[in-house]
């Protein structure tokens, strides 16, 4: 899998499943599906180990609200996802909000490991 889905909160049922195949084609749309079931606050603590590009969208779906934590660059494109995904599963849904400004990693150093160097020290 060529992408990692983090669950924040196991106490959380999942509102929406997500298949392999949708995750492949918001891939390709350029937003990750990154964390889901969270809460502000959660991403709020792991700040420093995010990305700049992370929003969280807030969504309600019949009377519970959910939280994600999506990487894109616009916001269009996580609406989109989004609004298609409860389209397209007869979900009855609404986007409440989508927000950024959270991490402080800039997405392409995000998941960098430096390579080790293979040169003998004197």
């Amino acid at each position: 899998m060529p992408y990692t889905t983090f669950i924040a909160n196991e106490a959380y049922q999942m509102l929406i499943n997500w298949t392999d195949e949708e995750r492949a084609a918001a891939t390709r749309a350029d937003v990750n599906i990154f964390i889901l079931n969270t809460t502000p606050q959660t991403i709020k603590e792991m700040d420093k180990e995010l990305p700049t590009d992370t929003h969280i969208i807030e969504y309600v779906i019949d009377g519970e609200t959910s939280y994600d934590a999506i990487r894109a660059y616009k916001k269009s494109n996580i609406f989109d996802l989004y609004h298609d995904k409860f389209k397209r599963d007869n979900i009855t849904a609404t986007v409440v909000s989508i927000s950024n400004g959270y991490g402080v990693i800039k997405p392409k150093l995000y998941g960098y490991q430096a390579v080790e160097s293979s040169k003998k020290t004197k």
